[in-house]
C-alpha cells in the first residue's frame, strides 16, 4: 500500500494555485517599479523570479514590447501563467 497523504508543499500549491496573485502587490506598485525604469524598448530582456501564476508578469507584458521570461520553483505555477 502507498502512502497517498499529499505533503506539506503539495497543500500550500493546491491553496495558492487558484488565486490570482501569489504575494503581495498589485498592478499599480508593479506599473509604478516600472515608472523608475528609463529607456525601456523592445531590446528589453526582463526576468521574472518567483513569477507564480503570472500575475506581475503579465503587467509587465503591457508595458515592455521586448521579451519576458518568467520563473518559478514551483512548475505549477509557471503551467498556470503558461495557459
Amino acid at each position: 500500500m502507498t502512502d497517498q497523504t499529499p505533503s506539506m508543499l503539495d497543500l500550500v500549491i493546491e491553496l495558492h494555485k487558484p488565486l490570482d496573485r501569489l504575494g503581495p502587490g498589485s498592478a499599480e506598485s508593479t506599473n509604478r517599479a516600472l515608472d523608475f525604469v528609463e529607456g525601456l524598448g523592445s531590446m528589453e530582456r526582463v526576468l521574472d523570479l518567483g513569477c507564480g501564476t503570472g500575475a506581475q508578469t503579465m503587467t509587465l507584458a503591457e508595458r515592455i514590447s521586448g521579451s519576458i521570461k518568467g520563473i518559478d520553483l514551483f512548475s505549477d505555477f509557471v503551467d498556470e501563467l503558461n495557459a
